[in-house]
């Protein structure tokens, strides 16, 4: 499993981030950051068939995004 924090992705293009992303690989991210990549995520669901578990990381105050198909 890969995990890539959202801080260090050179790109301001999420879409293409959660497009891009490997099945199992997870992007970690700030709360902030979560709220904009959720609804990305549910677009991407739909049109592409794509699916993402979005699970909090109280340990580092953090969300965990995998993707998941």
């Amino acid at each position: 499993m890969n995990t890539i924090k959202a801080k260090k992705v050179k790109t301001i293009n999420w879409t293409a981030t959660l497009r891009l992303m490997p099945i199992s690989s997870v992007l970690q991210c700030t709360i902030e950051e979560k709220d904009t990549l959720a609804p990305i995520a549910t677009k991407l669901k739909f049109s592409e068939g794509k699916e993402y578990s979005f699970m909090k990381d109280s340990s580092t105050k953090t969300y965990n995004i995998t993707r998941v198909k």
